[in-house]
């Protein structure tokens, strides 16, 4: 199953314990990467003890966030994939307000607008980065609007979630619930990950 998952240009990108897989959207969905994380050009300078297992991943900026355990590295992708940041994730100043509980062992992360939005269990906390990274939502994620029409027995717990365009794409087991957050938070998809065009050609083990 998937660990966490970002979307970078025409890319998605997938981390599964110490491997990556790249799916080239504008393309048919092919692969056009699967092996190490570290043999990827962009994560090509992280650790190798971080790299064996990425908790979270989101793009902010020029900045790759990449959250393992309590540990956060930024990498600048416009700036040769230079490491700017590797430290504590509750050290780095979009975070500092980040409750203990929540500042280890993330579900993953997502940049909507000025919302970092972050995972863990059924809790959903939103930092404002434009309002000195305030936080301005902490509680259960189907209490927040844009998670509010998620089923029952998918509201929290989640392998991984990224964003594509309007979409909120999010992971759990072998299943894909996609919410349209333009359109009044609706589901357009619920259904196995693999039956979803993205995610065709997805090799097994990935999605299983």
């Amino acid at each position: 199953m998937l660990d966490a998952a970002l979307h970078i240009g025409d890319d998605v990108r997938m981390f599964r314990r110490d491997q990556l897989l790249v799916i080239y959207t504008a393309d048919g969905n092919k692969i056009t990467y699967n092996g190490s994380t570290i043999g990827h050009g962009t994560f090509a300078n992280l650790p190798r003890d971080f790299a064996d297992r990425i908790d979270g991943a989101y793009k902010i900026g020029p900045d790759v966030r990449l959250f393992r355990d309590n540990r956060l590295i930024v990498v600048d992708v416009e700036d040769s994939n230079r490491i700017t940041y590797d430290g504590h994730i509750k050290d780095h100043g979009t975070y500092n307000r980040l409750p203990d509980e929540v500042a280890h062992d993330i579900d993953d992360v997502i940049q909507i607008g000025p919302d970092t939005r972050i995972f863990k269990g059924d809790r959903l906390v939103v930092i404002n980065v434009r309002d000195d990274n305030a936080i301005t939502y902490d509680g259960p994620i189907t209490g927040h609007g844009t998670f509010s029409h998620l089923p029952e027995d998918f509201s929290g717990g989640f392998d991984a979630v990224h964003t594509v365009g309007n979409d909120v794409r999010i992971f759990k087991g072998n299943r894909l619930v996609v919410i349209n957050y333009a359109d009044g938070n609706k589901i357009t998809f619920d259904d196995r990950a693999k039956n979803h065009g993205t995610y065709r050609n997805v090799p097994s083990g990935w999605l299983d």
